[in-house]
């Protein structure tokens, strides 16, 4: 129910903030909609109550006004990657982001945030919290574009100044890259997770950032 919520908001808000649309009549119908589809399928395999749809929709509007809140907190502190904006990018050749450049990146920010991820994992797992049984994945996929973004898309944290230039149309071969490393982590999920228990956070969780640090700094 949460997932139907935050879904289908994120398809329309990255609709809305790449054409520059703002917000279309549309929008909230294809949210409820998405709300109404998964309410509807969780209660009539009776895995939920009809109250367990509502609270669950009302979790995922919590979480979309977390993520709002924190996508402000970013524009105010990493400035934005967003149109027309795009200020948290390198247009300037001697301040681009790539390997031969990597040395003037501010590793300590990277090292504060991978070892603020390990963290939030540690605390949410462990007796006598027990968060949620799926964290390893959740986290091990979720943490990591925070960390990449404040290291590499932040110039005001960035040493000195340094950031990623604008990403390029993505073509066939971005997607094919994209989808082995999606493809690798969900093997580690689904067939690995009870055998690697904690392990299976860090493996994600570097999965997740392999991906993104390789296609920026690489592929492109």
């Amino acid at each position: 129910m949460s997932c139907g919520v935050v879904y289908t908001f994120a398809i329309c808000w990255g609709i809305a903030n790449q054409l520059d649309t703002g917000v279309q009549w549309w929008m909230p119908l294809v949210i409820l909609l998405g709300v109404s589809l998964a309410a509807f399928s969780r209660i009539n395999f009776g895995v939920h109550y009809p109250s367990d749809a509502v609270a669950g929709a009302f979790m995922g509007l919590v979480y979309v006004g977390l993520g709002c809140l924190c996508y402000e907190l970013s524009v105010m502190g990493c400035q934005s990657c967003s149109a027309p904006m795009r200020t948290c990018y390198s247009y300037d050749q001697d301040s681009k982001l790539h390997f031969a450049s990597l040395d003037r990146l501010s590793l300590l920010v990277f090292f504060i945030g991978v070892a603020l991820s390990c963290l939030i994992y540690a605390m949410s797992v462990v007796p006598p919290v027990d968060f949620w049984k799926k964290c390893d994945l959740v986290f091990g996929m979720l943490l990591p574009p925070i960390v990449f973004q404040v290291s590499f898309l932040c110039p005001s944290l960035a040493s000195p100044r340094m950031a990623l230039p604008p990403p390029l149309d993505p073509t066939l071969h971005h997607f094919l890259w994209a989808a082995c490393f999606a493809s690798l982590a969900t093997v580690v999920g689904l067939k690995l997770r009870k055998q690697l228990k904690f392990g299976c956070f860090a493996l994600v969780y570097t999965i997740t950032l392999m991906s993104l640090a390789s296609w920026r700094l690489w592929v492109q």
